[in-house]
């Protein structure tokens, strides 16, 4: 996923909300998915992870489908 950059033109008020396909909540927090990374894959030889940030829903934890990055680009 990638962020888009909008013209100054739109009106916020009439877009669609996101809303939860588990609970039907529209608030959303931050979080972060972490893929693990094989030492053989690493400069130093070490285990390490990959930060993949996307957003789950406040209410029951819920990450849509459309906003898990590793299902949008079939990784999961």
């Amino acid at each position: 996923m990638e962020d888009v950059n909008f013209k100054q033109d739109i009106d916020i008020k009439t877009l669609d909300n996101t809303v939860c396909s588990e609970c039907g909540g529209i608030f959303w927090n931050n979080v972060t998915i972490l893929k693990k990374v094989s030492p053989i894959m690493t400069e130093n030889g070490k285990p390490g992870f990959v930060p993949v940030p996307t957003w789950a829903c406040i209410s029951c934890n819920n990450v849509n489908e459309e906003l898990n990055p590793l299902k949008v680009l079939d990784l999961q």
